[in-house]
């Protein structure tokens, strides 16, 4: 997607609303596809790579002679597009373990059925990561973190305000359906629906709000003995052993309230509730797998009535699938066939520049002591760049051994990626990107002090022609960010090597920057977005401090490459004003009312409008470019 000069509009002047001039022609001239929540930059750039990525599926399921990645994300592909054999299935590939459910009689009956989910790649209570270990990074951590309930936002299990007792209803009835077609008469899945809700509320109150910043909070390390003992009645040991890895000595709980609440739960709770809850948590993570009527009900509670999501075709649910569960393969593919070998030196040197004009922010930080401008420099300086695909790839030869169908392809790729990521303990974490390269998005990673930017974003209108200003009001400044992460309220307690450093900024600096980032979010606290929704500064702290941050370091980094090209006057005032231009372009955006919601209350992003416009407002480089009052924000930031 590029931006067509015609879209800007004259009549809404830059220096009041930057937003409205670049992006207010092209939502009023935009219709969001049906099939989409969301169509802004980011996603309509998914949709082409989507495109892209199914050519490359098929072609792979037509190549008989297609080893290795190829073999299995084809294999995936042609059974997954295989409707009239997923119709005939029906629930055949789930009746086994319904029946299994059924069987449960005790506690540590239901225990072992979670554990052995678990082993397979399925988060039923918690998902599993292996990452540094904040206070050694050369050594690996495993993580237990609480698995997604029924709900993605824990608030809607829980509020007894309207709006929470609507999201219940929903998930009762999208439940109670599943169940019924799992062979349940009208008043028991009545009553099982009820329960599974009931037990998913319960594990939703010991989890944290997402307003809840606190890093250290999610690193609760414990030595094996001890950990095994709070995770009773569940074990570890079994699910280490099918990946062929011994006990670590110590793990982290990350949220240690909800694994004791669980366990609690599994005491307190009738079994007959946790059988309610398996089999409709089962459905539900399965049923997108399956035949037509279980998709179709899959796809109107997840879709339609959280995110106002149209069902898209058949196609693009099994791409999701792919990408969920054979991400890799899908990359390898992706990367082999579709990326510029030449992007890695080129966003290379970005990143170098942008770096160079991070530590000379740094420098000119008044508010900052000498301690911690040590500590922000050394990170800075020693921050590295993981840029458009990671350098090796896993294994798939002996990926399709049998002919299980497509939830039989699927649960094998899980059970393979479990055990990859597993075996992480023994081999170390290394380089491991944890985000697909066909993946439009970027991160900043703490245990490793490094972004990491995919193939699949460098692409119009991130990275678009040779002119530096588009370039550093795109990737650049989406880089920048990232890398401005290092520095916010909670990436700044990591030291350069990764580690935890809660000692690292002496008083008068922890307290200078916090003064900062309450300005910031005072700046913005309480906005309205419409539909009676308000602005949320607690959850947007991180980000405001990563857009505001990250514009102003891309900026000085285009006025270095503009020295260096001994430009004028003239011609810095009007790269500038491109600059700014490709900044909000980023961000225009078109949202369904249900995603709109749900973002306010769990996306720690600022509204799109408030990011193409409040960070460059705030640079004195903006009033320059557009005249007027247009810097009335200067001043706003940390960085």
């Amino acid at each position: 997607m590029r931006l067509d000069p015609a879209e800007l509009d004259p009549g809404r002047d830059p220096a009041r609303d930057l937003d409205a001039h670049v992006n207010a022609r092209w939502r009023e001239a935009t219709v969001r596809p049906a099939d989409r929540a969301a169509w802004d930059s980011f996603s309509i750039l998914q949709a082409h790579t989507e495109q892209v990525l199914a050519g490359l599926a098929q072609a792979a399921s037509e190549d008989r002679d297609a080893v290795g990645a190829a073999r299995a994300v084809g294999r995936v592909w042609r059974a997954g597009l295989d409707l009239d054999a997923r119709e005939r299935a029906g629930l055949a590939p789930l009746r086994p373990r319904l029946e299994a459910i059924a069987a449960l009689r005790t506690p540590d009956e239901v225990a072992a059925f979670i554990d052995d989910a678990h082993a397979a790649g399925e988060d039923l209570l918690w998902r599993p990561a292996v990452a540094p270990d904040p206070e050694a990074p050369a050594r690996p951590l495993l993580g237990l973190h609480p698995a997604r309930l029924t709900l993605p936002d824990r608030d809607d299990l829980l509020d007894p305000a309207r709006r929470g007792q609507r999201r219940r209803r929903l998930a009762r009835a999208h439940l109670r359906g599943l169940l019924l077609r799992a062979g349940l008469c009208r008043d028991q899945a009545r009553a099982q629906a009820a329960a599974a809700l009931d037990l998913d509320a319960a594990l939703a109150a010991a989890l944290p709000s997402p307003r809840e910043r606190d890093v250290a909070a999610f690193h609760q390390p414990l030595s094996w003995t001890d950990a095994a003992r709070r995770l009773a009645p569940w074990r570890l040991a079994p699910c280490l052993a099918a990946a062929g890895v011994a006990p670590p000595a110590r793990l982290s709980l990350a949220v240690p309230g909800f694994h004791a609440r669980a366990a609690g739960l599994l005491r307190e709770r009738p079994v007959e509730a946790w059988r309610a809850w398996l089999r409709a948590r089962l459905l539900d993570l399965h049923a997108r797998h399956l035949d037509a009527d279980l998709r179709a009900r899959y796809q109107r509670f997840h879709g339609r009535a959280l995110r106002g999501r149209a069902r898209p075709p058949e196609w693009r649910q099994v791409l999701e699938d792919l990408d969920l569960d054979l991400g890799d393969a899908l990359s390898e593919l992706y990367v082999a066939r579709a990326v510029d070998g030449g992007l890695r030196p080129r966003m290379q040197a970005v990143f170098d520049g942008l770096r160079t004009a991070f530590l000379a922010r740094i420098d000119a930080a008044r508010w900052l002591g000498e301690r911690g401008r040590r500590h922000a420099r050394a990170k800075i300086a020693g921050m590295r760049a993981a840029l458009v695909a990671p350098e090796c790839w896993p294994d798939w030869h002996g990926f399709d051994t049998g002919n299980d169908g497509y939830a039989g392809l699927l649960a094998e790729a899980r059970r393979r990626a479990r055990t990859r990521l597993l075996q992480r303990l023994a081999a170390g974490v290394g380089a491991a990107w944890d985000m697909p390269a066909h993946r439009v998005n970027a991160r900043y990673d703490p245990a490793r002090n490094r972004i990491v930017v995919p193939a699949a974003l460098l692409q119009p209108p991130f990275l678009d022609g040779v002119d530096p200003a588009a370039l550093y009001g795109g990737i650049g400044a989406v880089m920048a960010h990232e890398m401005t992460h290092a520095l916010d309220d909670q990436g700044r307690r990591f030291d350069a090597a990764g580690r935890l450093a809660e000692d690292a900024w002496d008083a008068s600096d922890r307290a200078a920057f916090d003064a900062r980032l309450a300005a910031l979010r005072a700046a913005f606290e309480g906005r309205g977005l419409g539909d009676g929704l308000r602005l949320d500064g607690a959850l947007i702290a991180g980000e405001l401090v990563a857009d505001f941050g990250g514009l102003a370091i891309a900026h000085d980094a285009l006025r270095a490459v503009l020295r260096a090209g001994g430009a004028g006057d003239a011609e810095r005032a009007a790269a500038d004003r491109r600059f700014f231009i490709a900044w909000a372009v980023l961000w225009r955006q078109c949202l369904s009312v249900e995603e709109r919601r749900l973002r306010a209350s769990v996306d720690p992003h600022p509204p799109a409008a408030l990011r193409a416009d409040a960070p460059a407002r705030a640079l004195p480089a903006f009033a320059a470019a557009f005249g007027g009052d247009a810097g009335t924000g200067a001043g706003l930031g940390v960085w």
